[in-house]
């Protein structure tokens, strides 16, 4: 399957949101923003997960040849998400592990165990590993492990079982936590039913109906999205507003968040633009170290607040923005080139496999990680 450049844009523009919303937490720390603005700030970005998690269904469908089933594909397919996704998350955990050392922080065994095999653990007020922006990458193993296990079957009932299994656990996570209460779960159960796994449905979804084998069938789908989008953005623009005017519950947000995430990746997922020019080739670039910069942005946010707090500098906030956006974007990508794409070439499976490793594709080198 071809590089689809709107995807790869949509996942380094996403990456950008979910740096600029620590840098406002990080800052809410010493300057008094509001109530109104922080909540802003989450919900943007949530909506930055919702997109990485709806990308993700949509390339594993996107990029699966459901022509080879069984074991070898199964073991193939998990052979290349843990290549993709253990090393570096690795890493930064240790890297994690090493900084909370020097500032006193005893070791939990049990914590970083469960940190390292994305088993997540139940606390309060919030579950979180040791990297704590790990958390997504629990939800993101978790339909690995579904989507893997679906591949014993033939495409359509694969599909059909991965979307049957989310709907399950959903219907069933509505007795270990109510679909419409705030808050973040508290229990491994509420965690692994929690209704934000419908993002990877949508995602499943979109990638069953946008086709891109032939043009008539990219046609079809088109006007098929396209229609959907206007529905969907429309009905966004009338509840942001109801909310703004205290119309709505804020409970009903999550829903805004999660359908225009959807109308932008479908949007994405339906746009050609052929070879992109020398800004789109960035955002390309960026898209690619999406996943580096996700895992070590918050290391270089707080680097940089730190240094503000040795000079003693307790205004300027914006210059503070830039000066942490920009440590955070070079050490994301100096380490998606230095470490991340170095350890993915070294690590990735022989091109000398199996016939039937060799015809499952899934998509190694697009990992449409989230982030959050």
């Amino acid at each position: 399957m071809r590089i689809q450049y709107p995807i790869q844009f949509l996942r380094g523009f996403s990456a950008v949101i979910v740096v600029i919303a620590h840098i406002v937490y990080w800052q809410s720390k010493t300057i008094e923003f509001g109530p109104t603005l922080l909540a802003v700030v989450q919900h943007v970005g949530d909506f930055a997960v919702y997109i990485f998690f709806i990308v993700s269904g949509y390339i594993m469908v996107q990029t699966t040849n459901y022509d080879v089933v069984g074991l070898p594909a199964v073991k193939h397919f998990l052979i290349n998400r843990l290549v993709r996704v253990v090393p570096l998350y690795w890493i930064a955990t240790f890297v994690e592990l090493g900084l909370n050392s020097q500032h006193g922080k005893g070791l939990q065994i049990e914590k970083l165990i469960h940190s390292l095999f994305f088993v997540p653990q139940s606390a309060t007020p919030v579950m979180r590993p040791i990297l704590g922006v790990g958390w997504t990458l629990n939800y993101e193993m978790f339909f690995y492990v579904m989507f893997a296990l679906s591949l014993f079957l033939p495409r359509k009932r694969a599909i059909a079982a991965v979307l049957g299994v989310i709907c399950m656990l959903i219907a069933f996570g509505g007795f270990a936590k109510p679909w419409f209460a705030l808050g973040q779960p508290t229990t491994a159960v509420a965690f692994l039913t929690a209704p934000l796994l419908l993002t990877f449905a949508l995602g499943m979804l979109l990638g069953v109906v946008v086709r891109h084998d032939d043009s008539n069938s990219r046609t079809h789908s088109s006007s098929f999205v396209f229609a959907v989008l206007m529905a969907l953005i429309a009905l966004d623009i009338v509840a942001a507003t109801m909310w703004f005017a205290n119309q709505i519950s804020p409970n009903f947000l999550p829903l805004v968040g999660v359908s225009l995430a959807f109308a932008s990746v479908a949007f994405a997922a339906v746009t050609d633009i052929g070879k992109p020019s020398l800004f789109g080739r960035a955002l390309v670039g960026l898209g690619g170290a999406s996943y580096a910069l996700y895992l070590f942005h918050f290391f270089a946010i707080a680097a940089v607040g730190r240094a503000w707090k040795a000079f003693g500098i307790t205004e300027m906030p914006w210059l503070f923005s830039f000066c942490a956006m920009a440590a955070a974007l070079g050490v994301g990508i100096a380490v998606y080139r230095l470490v991340d794409a170095p350890l993915s070439r070294a690590l990735r499976p022989s091109s000398r496999t199996t016939k039937a490793q060799s015809q499952t594709n899934v998509g190694a080198g697009n990992p449409a990680l989230s982030v959050s």
